[in-house]
This record gives C-alpha cells, sequence and structure tokens, in this order.
C-alpha cells in the first residue's frame, strides 16, 4: 500500500509545543492567560469585573536555579597550550557563560535546554565556531527505536517560521534546519515552505527561483560534517526519565499549587477590596441615581448612601473573620509546600519568620543540601554537553586530540577557617603536599601554588609547624 508523508510538526508535537507554551507562559507571569480569569463580583451597575493576582513562583523557581547552577561562570580547561589558547578565544567570542545560562533556565522551565555548535565564516572570510541556545519551541528531534534513553538523535529539524517577503502566503514561511545521521556520517541540509494556517507544513519551495534568490542556500545539496558522527546539537535534560525523556520541568510537580496560590490571593484581594472602600452616610435627598435628576450629588459620582432622620445609619461591620488570617497563612504554607515539592529555599520569599538567620557555613550547606543535590545532578547533564561540544568545536578548529574539562563554581561561601584547619592538620600528619594545601586554601592554580610554596621555602627555610586556628 502506499504510505502518504506524515504532517510536520504531527499531532503529537504540537501538543507537546503547547505545553512548552504553557510553561513559558508560567514563567512570564501570564497565568490569568492560562487558567483564566474569575469574574469574582459586580458592581451597581451589573458591570463585571475582572480581578488576577499572580504571584510569580516560576520565575523565581527558574531564576534560582540558574543563578546557583552557572554561578560566576565556569571555567574551560585543557592540557593542550595552544588548544587552551584556541579555547579561551571560543569562549571569549561567544560569550559561553551566558549562552549556557539561558540554557540553565530552558532547563528548569522546559525540562531540557539545547545546545548547538555550527561553524560560519567572520568578515575576512576565516571559519569561526558559534556556540548558541536553541529555543526548545522549535527542536523537533526523532530517534531510532532501540535508543530507548534518547541519547542520540538520528534527524533533528530545527524550525523558524518567517514572513513572507514576496506577500504570496499570508500565514508566512516555514524554515527548517536538518540534520541526519546514518552510518556515522552527518550531513544537514534547508528547506523553505510554505506555513499553513495551524503551523503546519505546506508546499516545498527549494526549487522556486524567486526563493532561491532570497535564500541562496536551500539550493544546496546536503552538506556532511566533518570530525563528528553525531549531530553537533546536545539537550541539556532536567531529571530525565523514562516518562519524560525529553526532561522534567521544574513546574510540572507544582502546576495544581500554583493555580490554587493565585486563587486564594485573589480572592483575598476582592475580600479587601469590598471592605476597604469606605462610604459617607448624608441626608436623604442629597443623591441622585437618575442623570437629569437635581440633586447636590450624583450617586455613582463618589460612595454615598442616604439616611432619614431618625433612622439607623448603616455602617460597614469590620471583617473579624478568622478565615481572613487564616487565608494568609494558609497562601504562606501553599507557597512553602511548593518550593518544598522543586527544592528551592523558603528564605527566597521573605515570609515572616522565614528567615534563616545568622548561620555557620556548614550548617547552611547542610540545610541547603536538597536544593544542592538538585542544582549538581543539572550540572551532571550541562557538563556532559558542554566538553563534547567544545571537544567538537577544537576539532573544527584543527585541535583533534585535545580532551576539555568543565568546572563548576562553588556558589556557596565557604568557611575558611575550616578549610584551614583541615590543611594544617593533613599537613602536620604529612598527609598533604605544602602546594596542594596552597591549592585548596587560595584557590590558586598549579603553576600559582608552586610558585608560593617556592617563595615561602626560600623566605623561611626552618618553619615552624602551623598551629590551628579557633574556629569562629
Amino acid at each position: 500500500m502506499p504510505t502518504t508523508n506524515p504532517t510536520f510538526p504531527t499531532d503529537k508535537q504540537m501538543r507537546y509545543l503547547d505545553q512548552l507554551r504553557n510553561y513559558q507562559r508560567l514563567y512570564d507571569g501570564e497565568h490569568a492567560e492560562l487558567w483564566g480569569i474569575k469574574d469574582y463580583f459586580v458592581d451597581d451597575t451589573k458591570t463585571e469585573k475582572k480581578l488576577y493576582i499572580t504571584n510569580n513562583l516560576p520565575a523565581l523557581i527558574t531564576d534560582y536555579f540558574a543563578d546557583m547552577q552557572i554561578g560566576e561562570g565556569l571555567s574551560y580547561s585543557t592540557e593542550d597550550e595552544e588548544a587552551q589558547k584556541t579555547l579561551n578565544e571560543m569562549i571569549e567570542e561567544n560569550n559561553l557563560d551566558e549562552v549556557l545560562y539561558d540554557i540553565a533556565q530552558d532547563q528548569s522551565r522546559y525540562g531540557y535546554g539545547i545546545l548547538r555548535v555550527r561553524t560560519t565564516e567572520d568578515g575576512e572570510g576565516d571559519m569561526k565556531v558559534v556556540f548558541e541556545d536553541v529555543n526548545p519551541n522549535e527542536y523537533f528531534p526523532e530517534y531510532d527505536a532501540r535508543d530507548r534513553r534518547h541519547n542520540n538523535p538520528t534527524k533533528v529539524t530545527l524550525v523558524s517560521f518567517l514572513a513572507d517577503p514576496l506577500g504570496k502566503y499570508a500565514n508566512g514561511l516555514m524554515y527548517k534546519t536538518i540534520y541526519e545521521r546514518k552510518d556515522e556520517e552527518v550531513t544537514f541540509r534547508y528547506e523553505l515552505r510554505e506555513c499553513k494556517v495551524d503551523k503546519t507544513e505546506g508546499t516545498l519551495l527549494n526549487d522556486n527561483a524567486e526563493y532561491v534568490t532570497l535564500y541562496p542556500e536551500i539550493a544546496d545539496a546536503p552538506v556532511t560534517l566533518e570530525y563528528t558522527k553525531r549531530i553537533p546539537i546536545w539537550d541539556v535534560r532536567n531529571l530525565k526519565g523514562r516518562t519524560n525523556p525529553q526532561g522534567k520541568s521544574d513546574y510540572k510537580d507544582v502546576e495544581s499549587l500554583l493555580r490554587e496560590i493565585n486563587d486564594r490571593m485573589t480572592h483575598v484581594s476582592v475580600q479587601l477590596i469590598k471592605h476597604l472602600n469606605a462610604k459617607l452616610a448624608v441626608p436623604t435627598g442629597t443623591l441622585s441615581d437618575e442623570e437629569g435628576e437635581e440633586a447636590s450629588v450624583k450617586a455613582h459620582e463618589i460612595d454615598f448612601f442616604e439616611v432619614g432622620e431618625g433612622q439607623m445609619v448603616p455602617q460597614y461591620i469590620n471583617n473579624t473573620n478568622s478565615m481572613l488570617e487564616a487565608a494568609f497563612k494558609y497562601t504562606d504554607k501553599l507557597m512553602l509546600t511548593a518550593l518544598g515539592i522543586v527544592k528551592v529555599p523558603p528564605e527566597l520569599l521573605n515570609i515572616e519568620g522565614m528567615s534563616g538567620g545568622n548561620e555557620k557555613v556548614e550548617a547552611m550547606r547542610i540545610r541547603l543540601f536538597p536544593s544542592m543535590r538538585k542544582v549538581h545532578r543539572k550540572q551532571v547533564a550541562m557538563r556532559y554537553a558542554v566538553e563534547h561540544a567544545l571537544e567538537y568545536a577544537l576539532r573544527v578548529m584543527g585541535k583533534e586530540d585535545a580532551k576539555v574539562s568543565v568546572e563548576f563554581d562553588d556558589v556557596l561561601p565557604k568557611d575558611m577557617t575550616a578549610v584551614v584547619n583541615q590543611m594544617v592538620a593533613r599537613k602536620s600528619a604529612d598527609l598533604v603536599s605544602t602546594r596542594t594545601a596552597l591549592e585548596k586554601m587560595d584557590d590558586l592554580s598549579t603553576e600559582e601554588a608552586e610558585n608560593e610554596a617556592e617563595r615561602i621555602r626560600s623566605e623561611a627555610p626552618e618553619i615552624a609547624p602551623f598551629e590551628a586556628l579557633p574556629e569562629l
């Protein structure tokens, strides 16, 4: 039987894209678009009043993990001196730490970020390497059925949506960069297609002379990539599992809590609006509800109500209902529960009584252990991708045998007294060299530590034994 080409993107892919867009709305604080604005009350003119208070915990969660993951920046090293020079130039030209920060945000927000390496030419015609993060909404990988962990795609399609410069297609154009891996050979090519109203692909335009003039690369034959047996695009996945092969968003387990937090905060806000708008009692005949009726003041101009002579003066009953205070406590507990699930320290919310206070560094490290363990898992995924991407880039630049090591910054403060005491004790027991102790205590390179050790030996040949410092 003849087979028909499946629609691209498929229905399954479109549903997945919708989920990614929902995560983006959560991060951007556009929760009302996702969950709808509630009609909580109407005024005297029966005009609906809409209100939605957004507590943007998703942005706090994602920015926290990206900050902890990248810190002050990564350290990149290789043993080859010439390769290190080339490595430093590539990192500086691409501002790689900033690219990785964006990927760390995607890793938290969507469940995975994407690092792509490609080549281009500079203004002088020399080849240069480009590192860039790819929007997960534009990334469509395909895997061999035997690759159950989805580690090495056989095909990757990157999609961009463009306005049609010729004005022929009202829904614009779909520009595709297609990588394919077969028999350890990787090729890439470009496709230009009509974009349909439902964002699926339409007519192929690679043979259309008018569009080839605008996008000449679409007429080129597939290009074979050298120095690699895999597609040079790496997923940086977050908490990957069998049920989430692309990675799991940090928002996944707290979506219902986020919605409840917003609803309760909005509910409390409505109650405060109702009971904090004061009104003024005036004599009968002062107000008019009709536009043409003579009166001192129109009722709709200010919050008044009339009181006849001898009548009881209406007044608000103070809202001392304990449920209002309970609502605040309930909302606080919901937020703390959500942060506990995603492993974010609660003191970031500045809730009264939640400040960490003054504590020793080691105590803080123990308290933040669940959070840092999650950060370290994220770093493991990123380290793998970055090291392999940099090694591929160095091969492209002629440094074929270079091995790259990537280290992450320790963002938590260090207890220097404890470090010094540990090194003094080990040095006194001849369990560590002076050079290694200096490296650990002062965060020096091997060369810097060796130079410092030589200065110590030259200035004080007979060094008295060190004494440990008292704990602060």
